[in-house]
C-alpha cells in the first residue's frame, strides 16, 4: 500500500500533466525503501525542478487538507459559520499560508485558546481517518478525491506548478521551505526476493513486561529481513526520522514489552505526541494489521479526561507498526511508586477513583484493557496544579492475542501452552486471564485490585521469582489482606474489604463493574468511615501489643480506700479525678520487683520493700485528707476563680482557660489569669505543629523549609518559657540544619529532683528521715506525678532521665510511655476539638482511646468523644445549612434559578423543615417568573456591551423591562436576599442606561467615519475592476468576495451608502455571482477550465466565448461512450490523452447534446470557422504562436512524421498568447462551416504540409468523410 504522501506527490503530477497515472504506478511498485519523486527523477520522467516544484505543490494540499478538516470541524461544532471561515482562508491565502486557520480565527476573536486545543485534538483523530480512507482508495481514489469543503463553498487547493499562490507560498514555520527529513530505509515484507533465506519457524513466546525482575534471555532468531536498520529500541533507531510521512521523531522516552516510546511531532499540525512503535511481534500477519487499525480506531473514538487520548495508528515506512498517542508530561505509578512506597489512604483512594472512572466508561464502550498496571497509569499536573491520573494502552493486549490466535489454531483464551503467547503483565492478570479462560471486564477489576493493593502498602499482592509463579499464585493462591502486609500503616478495615472483593479469583464474586465499586467507595469510604474503621484497627493492633486486655491486678486496701476517697472528694470539688491514674501514680504492684542500682533486677529483702510500700501509702493518706480538707472548706459550686488558680498550677490551661472564660467578664484578675491560659494553649498548639513539621521533614514529605519553619515555632516557645528539654531540641535542630554534627550530650551527674518527684515527707518523724532510692526510681515517680497533673513535656524528660537509671524491658517504664503516649494523642484530640477540626479530633480520641492503658482513664475520654460527637454532628448540620442558603443565595443573584433549586433540594427532610430553608423556597418560587425576564435583559447587555456597533434601541428596552421588576422584587419576603437582589437590579438598570447612551453616541461618531472607509474600499474595487486583463474562475471568484465584502460593510448594512454607488455595488455583486456561476458549468471532462475569448471588434462573433485548452481526448470520448451504452473502436490507441479522431460531425454535436443536458448557463458547442480563426490567433492575431512564419524546430513535425498524433500539449511550444496548445498541427480539427457543401476542417495534423498549418490552415473535406485519422475536435462553449 502506497504511503499518504506518495500517493498526493502522484496526484499533483498527474493532475499538472506531467506523467500519467500507469507511470506512477509504476514508480510506486520500484520504491524500495525510496521516495516517489527520487524514483521519477531517476527514470526520467520528471526533471529534478518539477519534482521539487511537485513536492512544495504536495506540502501545500496536505497542509489545506488538514486546514478545511479543521474548518469542517468547526463548523459541525457550530463555533464559526462558513461565511466567516471562507473570509479567513482568503486571508491566509492573501498571508501565502504564512499562518494556520486557528491563529487566524483567535486572532479575529472566534475561538479562544482551550477550543482551539480541543478542536485540535479531533482534527488529529479525523486526519488520521482521512489518510488511512486516501491510502486505502490509493491513485485512483486520489484522483476523484477532495477534503471535506462543500459547506465551504467549494474551495480548492491550488495545484497548478507555476500558480503565483505556489511561487509564494511558504506555510507556517516554513513549511514548503523545510527540508525533507530522511524516512525508515526499511523494506516491506512482501519485497523480499525469493531466494533469501527463510526465517525459522516461530519460537513459543510470552509477551509479559515482568517488572522488578530481570528479563527472560529469548531465542536467538534468523533475520527476517535484509539491510535492516537498528531496531526502534536500538541506539539512533528512529530518532530523526519521519514515520508515515507525518510524524518526525525527536527523542526516546522510554521502553517496554509491547514496543518503544518517541517524542514526535506532527509534522502539519506542529503538535507534540507521543509515538509508539510496537514490537513487529504484535503485528506479523495482514489479518492482525487489519485487527489492529479496527482496535484502535476504536479506542481513538473513546475520549476521557483520565485516558491517555489515540489519535492515530497504523503501517509506516519499512513495515513498522506504530500508534500516535497524546503526550503526557509526568511519572508512571509505577516510579511514584518505586520512589515513595506506599501512596497514604487517602492519595490512593484519589488515584483509584480516577482510574475507576477511566476504565468504567472503556467498559461501557464495549473495551477491555488486559493489561492493567502501574506501568501503564500516568500522574500528570492538571491546569490547576493537581494531580491527573492518566490510562494508558486501551486495547493493544487484545490485538497481541488476535495475533497469536490467528495462526489457525483455536485456543479459546489468552494463554497458550504450545506455540503460543500470554498476554499481560504476570504481576497483575487475573486468574482466569492467567489459565486461559475467557476474559470480560471483571478481569480489568481484578488488575486493579492489584493495583489498589500497590498503592496502600507499597508492594504487590505476591511474590515470585519468575513470571510463571506469578502465574500460579494469581491462579490458586488467595489473596492477603493489605492491613496484614503492612500492619504498620493501621490501614482500615474497610479498604481490605474492598481490596479482598476485587481480588476474588472466581468473577462472579467480585464487583460486577467499576460504576459499583465507585458506590461501594462512596459509601463506605467517607472521612468518618475510614476513621472509625483505622481506630478500630489500632485498638485491636494495641491490644495484641498489650497481650490481654483483661482489667489490672487488684490494689492493696490501703491503695483502694485512698482512691476511693480522693474520687469523692474531687467530686464534690467539680473535678473528676481518675481512680486508676491515682493508683498507678501512687502504689507500684506489687508483682513488679523493683530494679537493683546496678541495673538489673534481683530480689530484695522483704523488709525494704514493705517499708517503702508503707512509705507510700502513708504519703497517699495524708495528700487525700488534705485534699478532703481543702474541698470541705470550699463551697460546693462551679469552679471558681482558686480552682482555675489550681488547675494553672498543675499545668491543665485548656480546663483552666474554661474555668476562666465566665469569670473574666466581672473579674480583671480572671482576665489576666484567661491570659496566661491562652498564651499557654497557644504555645502547647505552636510546639504540636512544629512537631509535625519536623515528622514529614523526617519522613522525606517537605523540605527544608519546614524544618526552619519549626525552629522558628521553637524559639518562639522558648522564648515564653524557659524549657531545658526544649533547648536541648533547639541547639539539635539548629545543628542538623547548618550540617554540624550533633553534640553529645555529656552524662550527668545524679540530677537534682525536681520537687515534684521528691519523696514526699510524712509529720512523723520516722517520715521524716531520707529513704534512699535506686537510680532513676525518682524520675519515674516524678514522671507519674507530672502525667496525673498533665505536663506531659516534663512527664516525657523524666521517663528519658529514668529509662537511664533502669534495666532495659523495665514494664513500669513501658507502661508509663504508653500513657504517655495515649495522652499525647488525647491532647492532639482536644486541640483539634477546640479548632472545630471534627474528623481530626474523632480520630486522635478513638487512638487515645485505644492505646490508653488505664480503665478510668478511658471512660473519661469515651465520654469527651461522645460530646465531640455530638458537636460534629451539629456542625455538619449547621455547615449544609448554611452551605445551601449561599449557595441558592449566589445562584439567585447570578439570575440561576434551577441551580438555587438544587441547592435546596439535597438537603434531608429534617434540614428542609428549618425556618430560614422554607423562607428561601418561598424566595425562589416567588421569582420564578421574574428571573426569565431579568435574564433575558441581562443577556440583551451582555451582548450589547461586546459590539460597539449596538442599536441603542435594544439597550433602551432593556432599560425599560429592568425598571418594571422593581416593583415585584419589593414584594419578596426574604429581606436579606432582596436587598442584595435589590442593589443587583439597580446596578443593571444603570448600565443600561449607560450602554444606551454609550451606542447613541458611538452611532453618531461613526456615521461619517464608516462611510469614508466604504468610499475608500469603492475606490480600490473600481482601480482593480479597471486593471482587469484576462477572466477565469479564480479571478472571478476573487472579484465576487471583493464585492460582498463591499456589502458586508457597517455604512452599506446601515444604510448610509446609497444613490449610484448602492446600485452599483449591488449590481457588481449579482454579475460575479453570475459569472462564478457560469465558470462553475464551464468545467470540462478533463477537469480543466476553458479559456475565455472576448471579440472586441464589431463581426457576428459572440461577445464572449471560450475554447478548451486541448483537443478533445479519447478519455473523455470514452466516458460519453459508456453513458451511451457503446464500446470504443478496436484501434483506439491504448493512451487515454491522445486527441480523439475518425469521429463525424453528427457525432461530434451529440457529444455537445449530451454535455450541455443538465448545464443552464452556458452550452457547448462545435465552433464555426469564424470562432475557430479568432480563438487560434489569440490576441495577436498571428498564424502561428510564434508568429506569422512557420518553424519546424518549433511545431516538432519532423519527431512525429512518421509516427502520427502524440498526446495533446505534447507540444510546448506550440501554445498562443491565450494558451491553447495544438493549434499549428497534431490533428485538423472539425468545424460546423461548410463550403460548396464540404465540411471545413481548421488548423494543421501531424501530416499537413507547412503551407496547411497553423491559424491559417483550411481543408475542406466532404461530407461524411470526416471521419479520419487526422481530424479531431476543439469543445467551444458559449453562455446562454
Amino acid at each position: 500500500m502506497a504511503s499518504y504522501s506518495e500517493i498526493l506527490f502522484g496526484r499533483v503530477v498527474v493532475k499538472n500533466g506531467l506523467v500519467t497515472s500507469a507511470q506512477v504506478v509504476e514508480c510506486m511498485r520500484h520504491l524500495r525503501g525510496r521516495t516517489l519523486d527520487e524514483v521519477m527523477v531517476e527514470r526520467g520522467y520528471l526533471t529534478p525542478d518539477q519534482a521539487r516544484k511537485a513536492q512544495r505543490v504536495q506540502a501545500l494540499l496536505q497542509f489545506m487538507r488538514a486546514e478545511k478538516i479543521f474548518a469542517k470541524i468547526l463548523l459541525d461544532r457550530r463555533l464559526v459559520d462558513a461565511r466567516n471561515l471562507r473570509r479567513a482562508f482568503n486571508v491566509q491565502k492573501q498571508r501565502h499560508y504564512k499562518v494556520r486557520l486557528a491563529a487566524l480565527l483567535v486572532e479575529a476573536g472566534f475561538l479562544s485558546d482551550e477550543q482551539v486545543e480541543q478542536v485540535v485534538d479531533e482534527q488529529l483523530v479525523r486526519l488520521a481517518e482521512d489518510t488511512a480512507r486516501l491510502e486505502e482508495a490509493g491513485l485512483d481514489g486520489a484522483m476523484t478525491d477532495s477534503a471535506p469543503d462543500e459547506d465551504l463553498g467549494g474551495l480548492e487547493t491550488p495545484e497548478d506548478l507555476d500558480s503565483s499562490a505556489m511561487k509564494q507560498a511558504v506555510g507556517p514555520q516554513g513549511l514548503l521551505d523545510r527540508p525533507r527529513a530522511r524516512t525508515v530505509p526499511l523494506r516491506p515484507v512482501a519485497q523480499i526476493p525469493d531466494d533469501e533465506p527463510a526465517a525459522p519457524p516461530r519460537k513459543r513466546t510470552m509477551i509479559m513486561e515482568s517488572r522488578r525482575l530481570p528479563a527472560e534471555p529469548a531465542p536467538a532468531r534468523a533475520p527476517a529481513r535484509a539491510e535492516l536498520p537498528p531496531p526502534p529500541g536500538e541506539e539512533g533507531g528512529l530518532i530523526g526520522t519521519v514515520v508515515a510521512s507525518r510524524y518526525l521523531v525527536q527523542e526516546k522516552v522510554g521502553e517496554g514489552g509491547m514496543g518503544t516510546v518517541y517524542r514526535a511531532e506532527h509534522c502539519l499540525m506542529e503538535k507534540i505526541v507521543a509515538l509508539k512503535v510496537l514490537n513487529p511481534d504484535l503485528v506479523s500477519s495482514k489479518q492482525s494489521l487489519e485487527q489492529f487499525r479496527r482496535e484502535i480506531r476504536a479506542a481513538s473514538r473513546f475520549h476521557h479526561r483520565n485516558v491517555i487520548q489515540i489519535y492515530d495508528a497504523g503501517e509506516g515506512e519499512g513495515g513498522i507498526f506504530y500508534m500516535a498517542m497524546e503526550f503526557a508530561d509526568g511519572d508512571t505509578l509505577e516510579e511514584i511508586l518505586q520512589r515513595q512506597g506506599d501512596l497514604g489512604v487517602q492519595r490512593s483512594l484519589e488515584f483509584f477513583r480516577q482510574m475507576l472512572g477511566a476504565v468504567g466508561e472503556a467498559h461501557k464502550q464495549n473495551i477491555v484493557h488486559r493489561d492493567l498496571k502501574s506501568g501503564n497509569v500516568m500522574v500528570v499536573k492538571d491546569k490547576h496544579g493537581d494531580d491527573l491520573v492518566k490510562v494508558m494502552d486501551f486495547g493493544i493486549a487484545k490485538i497481541a492475542f488476535e495475533d497469536a490466535s490467528g495462526t489457525g489454531s483455536d485456543i479459546g483464551g489468552l494463554y497458550r501452552t504450545q506455540e503460543g503467547i500470554v498476554t499481560g503483565t504476570p504481576q497483575y492478570m487475573s486468574p482466569e486471564q492467567a489459565s486461559g479462560e475467557p476474559v470480560d471486564y471483571r478481569s480489568d477489576l481484578y488488575s486493579l485490585g492489584v493495583i489498589l493493593f500497590e498503592m496502600l502498602t507499597g508492594q504487590l499482592p505476591f511474590r515470585s521469582d519468575t513470571p510463571m509463579g506469578f502465574l500460579g499464585k494469581h491462579i490458586v493462591e488467595p489473596a492477603p489482606a493489605p492491613s496484614s502486609v503492612r500492619p504498620d500503616l493501621m490501614l482500615p478495615q474497610i479498604l481490605d474489604e474492598v481490596t479482598l472483593k476485587l481480588l476474588e479469583k472466581r468473577p462472579e464474586d467480585r464487583y460486577a463493574n467499576a460504576g459499583e465499586v465507585l458506590r461501594d467507595l462512596d459509601m463506605r469510604c467517607s472521612g468518618e468511615a475510614l476513621a472509625a474503621s483505622a481506630s478500630a484497627q489500632i485498638s485491636a493492633v494495641a491490644t495484641d501489643w498489650r497481650g490481654s486486655s483483661a482489667a489490672p491486678a487488684p490494689m492493696p486496701a490501703a491503695a483502694s480506700s485512698a482512691s476511693a476517697i480522693q474520687a469523692a472528694s474531687s467530686a464534690r470539688s467539680g473535678r473528676a479525678a481518675p481512680l486508676m491514674r491515682t493508683m498507678e501514680t501512687h502504689a507500684p504492684l506489687a508483682s513488679e520487683p523493683l530494679p537493683t542500682p546496678g541495673g538489673g533486677s534481683s530480689s530484695r529483702s522483704p523488709l525494704i520493700v514493705l517499708a517503702l510500700v508503707g512509705f507510700l501509702l502513708l504519703v497517699i493518706t495524708i495528700s487525700t485528707t488534705v485534699a478532703l480538707l481543702a474541698s470541705s472548706s470550699s463551697p460546693s459550686k462551679a469552679p471558681d476563680l482558686a480552682a482555675a488558680k489550681t488547675l494553672l498550677e498543675q499545668g491543665k490551661w485548656r480546663e483552666a482557660a474554661e474555668a476562666l472564660r465566665p469569670l473574666a467578664k466581672e473579674d480583671e484578675g480572671a482576665k489576666e489569669l484567661l491570659a496566661q491560659a491562652e498564651g499557654e494553649l497557644d504555645r502547647m498548639r505552636s510546639l504540636e505543629r512544629a512537631d509535625e513539621l519536623i515528622g514529614e521533614f523526617n519522613a522525606g514529605k517537605a523540605g527544608k523549609e519546614a524544618a526552619e519553619r519549626a525552629l522558628e515555632l521553637y524559639r518562639a516557645a522558648r522564648d515564653q518559657r524557659d524549657d531545658p528539654e526544649l533547648a536541648k531540641k533547639i541547639a539539635g535542630l539548629a545543628a542538623r540544619l547548618e550540617g554540624k554534627p550533633p553534640a553529645t550530650p555529656t552524662p550527668s551527674k545524679s540530677p537534682e529532683p525536681s520537687p515534684s518527684a521528691s519523696p514526699p515527707r510524712s509529720p512523723s518523724p520516722e517520715a521524716s528521715q531520707p529513704v534512699a532510692t535506686p537510680a532513676g526510681e525518682n524520675e519515674l515517680l516524678a514522671a507519674r506525678h507530672l502525667l496525673q497533673e498533665g505536663k506531659l513535656d516534663q512527664a516525657e524528660a523524666k521517663l528519658k532521665l529514668a529509662a537511664e537509671g533502669l534495666p532495659a524491658g523495665d514494664a513500669r517504664l513501658a507502661k508509663l510511655r504508653e500513657q504517655l503516649r495515649a495522652e499525647r494523642l488525647a491532647e492532639r484530640a482536644q486541640v483539634a476539638a477546640a479548632a472545630k477540626r471534627w474528623a481530626e479530633a474523632l480520630q486522635r480520641f478513638d487512638e487515645a482511646i485505644a492505646a490508653h492503658p488505664l480503665g478510668p482513664r478511658k471512660s473519661a475520654l469515651e465520654q469527651e468523644r461522645a460530646a465531640a460527637a455530638k458537636q460534629a454532628a451539629a456542625a455538619k448540620v449547621e455547615a449544609a445549612l448554611g452551605e445551601a442558603l449561599a449557595k441558592s443565595e449566589a445562584a439567585l443573584l447570578d439570575l440561576d434559578l434551577e441551580q438555587a433549586k438544587t441547592a435546596l433540594a439535597g438537603l434531608s427532610p429534617a434540614q428542609q423543615g428549618e425556618a430560614a430553608i422554607k423562607q428561601r423556597r418561598a424566595a425562589v418560587e416567588a421569582l420564578s417568573t421574574l428571573l426569565a425576564g431579568w435574564q433575558s435583559a441581562r443577556e440583551t447587555l451582555v451582548s450589547l456591551g461586546k459590539d460597539d456597533g449596538g442599536d441603542p434601541a435594544d439597550a433602551a428596552r432593556a432599560r425599560v423591562k429592568l425598571t418594571s421588576l422593581t416593583e415585584p422584587l419589593a414584594k419578596l419576603v426574604d429581606v436579606g436576599l432582596r436587598t442584595k437582589l435589590s442593589a443587583r437590579l439597580n446596578q443593571d438598570v444603570a448600565e443600561a442606561e449607560r450602554l444606551e447612551n454609550h451606542l447613541k453616541a458611538k452611532r453618531e461618531q461613526s456615521k461619517s467615519k464608516q462611510l469614508r472607509l466604504f468610499d475608500a474600499q469603492l475606490l480600490e474595487y473600481r482601480k482593480a475592476l479597471a486593471e482587469l486583463k484576462q477572466e477565469d474562475r479564480q479571478v472571478a471568484l476573487k472579484q465576487l468576495n471583493a464585492a460582498q465584502d463591499l456589502q458586508y460593510m457597517s455604512a452599506y448594512r446601515r444604510g448610509e451608502v446609497k444613490g449610484p454607488d448602492r446600485e452599483f455595488v449591488d449590481d457588481e455583486v449579482s454579475r460575479w455571482q453570475k459569472r462564478v456561476a457560469v465558470w462553475n458549468e464551464l468545467k470540462l471532462p478533463s477537469g480543466e477550465y476553458p479559456v475565455l475569448v472576448r471579440n472586441e471588434a464589431k463581426s457576428k462573433l459572440p461577445e464572449r466565448f471560450y475554447v478548451a485548452r486541448h483537443e478533445l481526448t479519447c478519455e473523455e470520448w470514452q466516458r460519453y461512450l459508456r453513458a451511451k451504452g457503446k464500446t470504443r473502436p478496436a484501434d483506439w490507441p491504448s493512451d487515454g490523452r491522445q486527441p480523439v479522431r475518425t469521429i463525424s460531425l453528427r457525432e461530434a454535436k451529440s457529444y455537445v447534446r449530451w454535455l450541455n443536458s443538465e448545464l443552464r448557463h452556458v452550452s457547448f458547442v462545435v465552433p464555426d470557422e469564424a470562432m475557430w480563426n479568432r480563438a487560434a490567433r489569440g490576441s495577436s492575431g498571428q498564424a502561428f504562436p510564434w508568429g506569422d512564419a512557420f518553424e519546424d524546430w518549433r511545431s516538432g513535425y519532423s519527431a512525429v512524421a512518421d509516427v502520427g498524433p502524440r498526446p495533446v500539449g505534447s507540444f510546448r511550444e506550440d501554445k498562443n498568447d491565450l494558451g491553447l496548445f495544438d493549434v499549428v498541427g497534431n490533428v485538423a480539427e472539425l468545424t460546423t462551416t461548410r463550403r460548396d457543401g464540404k465540411i471545413v476542417v481548421c488548423g494543421g495534423s501531424s501530416k499537413s504540409t507547412r503551407s496547411k498549418s497553423g491559424a491559417a490552415a483550411r481543408t475542406l473535406v466532404l461530407s461524411g468523410k470526416e471521419s479520419q485519422p487526422t481530424i479531431g475536435l476543439r469543445l467551444f462553449a458559449i453562455e446562454k
